[in-house]
Formats: structure tokens, C-alpha cells, sequence
């Protein structure tokens, strides 16, 4: 039987947690319920199947390693059914392999959260997952200090960050977080535009994503003389199989690296780290 928590009258959305870990079913569903979601909780691949058609959860919580059936499979079927074919689902797994992260990656996952699981991290993932399914943050009807914040005046933009990236499936992610931490990601898909985007205006930061990362060498170096090289960071994702990328961006100060299978923990950390590193070196320069 599955554990199911919260308000249908007052939750902002409809999650489903699929884990055999009681311990983490409980943990989830109150961190959950705490920021005000309708949680159901179920422990195997069928009475998460049969959650998903009674429910109609906005985004899944999906453990890999459950006693009846692979979580891969489940999240195959999903996938085939029309009715779920775009149903936002994080993946909670304790093996990380880049086998696996390719395969789970194809099939659309929004998001993996490391288990053993520290709950939270499941705000970041669970957020995004919900903005892609339209769903706005503070929209709870029943909790003033909610209503309050979602009147108030929107933080501002802290700056733009030149993303280099051809994939858009690797692209999305990037461009999501970079907007939950209020930057606004400017693509570039070809390398010949680039000069023309950091001449108009100076990102705060650079990051070169796994689609240039045989270019990424020959990129740092040559933004390296760019208009306010001298500022910003480079944070290479994804691409740790060209190691000169690594090498030409500490080169100009860089610390911040996100290898492997990107988390969004991760780049938001690396992000985080990089501006502070920014807003040191501007004062710095006004000093």
C-alpha cells in the first residue's frame, strides 16, 4: 500500500515517489509535503504503475534498484505511452556509471539525485521538473508568506553566461538551473559568433558544454583575449576526456569543473563559486 501525504486543495503539485527504502519514502514524502506537495509513496515498479494511471502525478521520483523490476524498464514504458511520454521523472540511484547515465539519459530523465539520499537536494531537481511542466513555485493558495512571495518583486538578474553547447538535450539543463540562480544563458552553437557576443556584452562567465568539448581547448584560448577575459570564469562541463580544456582554463583562474554526468547540484555549486569569484575580482578592479 503506498503512503500518500499532503492536501489535494491546497498542494502545489502532484509527486509520486517509487522507492523500496521505507526510510526513504518517509523522508521524501515529508520534506515534500513540508513545501507544500501531495505526496504518494509507493515501493515497487507495479504499485508505481498503478500510482501513475490513478494519481496523474506532474513529475516521479523513481528509485533504479526496486525488488520486482528494473526502475529502467518502468521508465521504458513510460516513455512508449503516449499518456506519460512526457511526464518529468528523476532518477534516485547509487550507481553512476556513464553505461547507465547514457542509457537513462535517452529516455529523457529530468534529473538524478545520489542516493544514499539527502533530501535536500531534491529541491533543485523537483523545481525545474515542475517549471518545465508549467507548474510556478509559489503557487500555493493557502500559506500567506507563499502568496506574499509570489507578489514580491522578482530578484535581478545577476548577468548573462555564454554557454557553448550544440546539444540541445545537454543544453536545457543548463540553461534551466542558470535561470533558477536568476542568470540569463546566452547559447552559442557556432564558434564563429563568438566574438561577436562577448564584444556586445561581457558575460559575468563562461561555460563550455560537453557538444564543444574536442573545441574546448582552442576556445579558452582564444576568449582568453577577449573583452573582460580578465573577470570572468570558464566552467568546463562534461568533457573530462580533454584534459587541455582543464589546463588552458586554470590557466585563467579557473577552479570550478563539472565532470561526468552532470548534476545539477553540481553546476549550481560550480555556477555559485564562480560568481563569487566574479563579484571578488570586480571589486578588486573598483578598488
Amino acid at each position: 500500500m503506498g503512503l500518500r501525504t499532503g492536501s489535494k486543495w491546497n498542494a502545489m503539485a502532484k509527486i509520486l515517489v517509487i522507492d523500496d527504502d521505507g526510510r526513504v519514502r518517509l523522508d521524501a514524502s515529508r520534506f515534500l509535503e513540508g513545501r507544500g506537495h501531495d505526496v504518494t509513496a509507493v515501493g515497487t515498479c507495479r504499485e508505481g504503475a498503478t500510482a501513475i494511471s490513478r494519481t496523474k502525478p506532474d513529475v516521479v521520483l523513481l528509485d533504479r534498484q526496486l525488488p520486482d523490476v528494473d526502475g529502467l524498464i518502468l521508465l521504458q514504458k513510460l516513455r512508449k505511452n503516449a499518456a506519460t511520454a512526457q511526464l518529468p521523472v528523476i532518477m534516485m540511484t547509487d550507481r553512476e556509471t556513464a553505461a547507465e547515465h547514457g542509457e537513462v539519459k535517452a529516455l529523457g530523465v529530468v534529473g538524478y539525485i545520489a542516493k544514499p539520499l539527502n533530501v535536500n537536494e531534491l529541491d533543485m531537481p523537483v523545481t525545474l521538473a515542475l517549471r518545465a511542466r508549467g507548474i510556478a513555485p509559489m503557487a500555493q493558495r493557502s500559506n500567506p508568506q507563499s502568496r506574499q512571495a509570489a507578489s514580491a518583486p522578482r530578484p535581478k538578474i545577476k548577468g548573462s553566461v555564454i554557454v557553448f553547447e550544440t546539444d540541445d538535450d545537454e543544453y536545457k539543463p543548463i540553461s534551466s538551473v542558470l535561470q533558477f540562480i536568476r542568470f540569463h544563458p546566452r547559447r552559442i552553437t557556432v564558434f564563429s559568433m563568438a566574438r561577436r557576443e562577448f564584444v556586445s556584452d561581457p558575460p559575468r562567465m563562461v561555460i563550455i558544454g560537453h557538444g564543444f568539448a574536442r573545441d574546448g581547448n582552442r576556445i579558452v584560448r582564444d576568449i582568453s583575449g577577449y573583452p573582460g577575459a580578465e573577470s570572468f570564469s570558464i566552467i568546463p562541463v562534461g568533457n573530462p576526456e580533454y584534459p587541455g580544456t582543464y589546463a588552458n582554463a586554470f590557466s585563467m583562474g579557473t577552479r570550478q569543473v563539472v565532470s561526468g554526468p552532470v548534476r545539477t547540484e553540481d553546476l549550481t555549486t560550480a555556477v555559485e563559486r564562480a560568481w563569487d569569484a566574479y563579484v571578488v575580482k570586480a571589486r578588486r578592479a573598483a578598488a
